[in-house]
């Protein structure tokens, strides 16, 4: 039972970057994309001032960070993360495979529209965990195609997400708008419980927005171990 609400938790990490964007006001088929073909009605009508402006602001400057046996680091982050001892990094392969863990436990909490819109927005940084897997760390980003939302926007959307899934049964233990430091930037945090049956792990989350993307640290540990989970904030430093 721990272990199916172990991949339904990481499965879910997966699909939560579905929720920067609103499906009950509009869609991906819909809305964004009409503002889409207004953006480029625009440019083809408008002067060269203005194109040359929308090409500046769609600039995609984002690099994806480098993972090592020994950890991670991310130069547009200012992030560096050395795996704690009794933890270890997943490689290409171990990525690939988290990313499919679990998605068919919660494919019921989303449409086909958000599973496939958080595929496409959302990238796996970096995983590290425990040879069982119960104490574990991911990092993800998510491309986000709403302009000026704040980390705390993106922590509200995120949480609200969770509350809303039906298995694992998501509980929010504090999601205030506090602030962390992590590598000398402020981090949003949230503090949640997931239950399935007997069976309970915890997460923190982490996040920051930067530009046009969301960072996006996610820590998952058992009753008890919130000085593990400690250990592996700590394990952050900036750049």
């Amino acid at each position: 039972m721990r272990k199916k609400i172990l991949a339904a938790m990481i499965a879910a990490t997966t699909l939560l970057c579905a929720c920067s964007y609103d499906f009950g006001a509009g869609n991906l088929g819909g809305g964004q994309k009409e503002e889409s073909g207004q953006e480029q009605q625009g440019q083809e009508e408008g002067s060269g001032q203005d194109s040359g402006a929308d090409e500046k602001e769609e600039t995609d400057d984002y690099i994806r960070g480098t993972n090592t046996d020994a950890g991670w680091e991310s130069e547009f982050w200012g992030l560096h993360f050395t795996a704690p001892e009794g933890l270890y990094m997943l490689n290409e392969e171990g990525l690939n495979t988290a990313m499919g863990l679990g998605k068919e436990l919660v494919s019921k909490n989303y449409s086909e529209l958000q599973a496939t819109y958080a595929e496409m927005v959302s990238l796996y940084e970096m995983m590290c965990m425990s040879p069982g897997g119960e104490t574990n760390v991911v990092v993800t980003v998510e491309k986000l195609y709403m302009k000026n939302m704040s980390s705390a926007d993106y922590m509200k959307a995120a949480m609200t997400q969770l509350e809303a899934l039906k298995e694992p049964v998501y509980t929010i233990l504090e999601n205030d708008g506090n602030e962390t430091e992590i590598g000398g930037e402020n981090f949003c945090v949230a503090k949640v419980k997931g239950e399935s049956g007997a069976a309970s792990l915890y997460q923190d989350y982490y996040v920051r927005v930067k530009n046009n993307r969301a960072l996006i640290i996610i820590i998952t540990y058992g009753d008890g171990d919130e000085e593990g989970a400690q250990t592996i904030l700590n394990s952050f430093e900036a750049y």
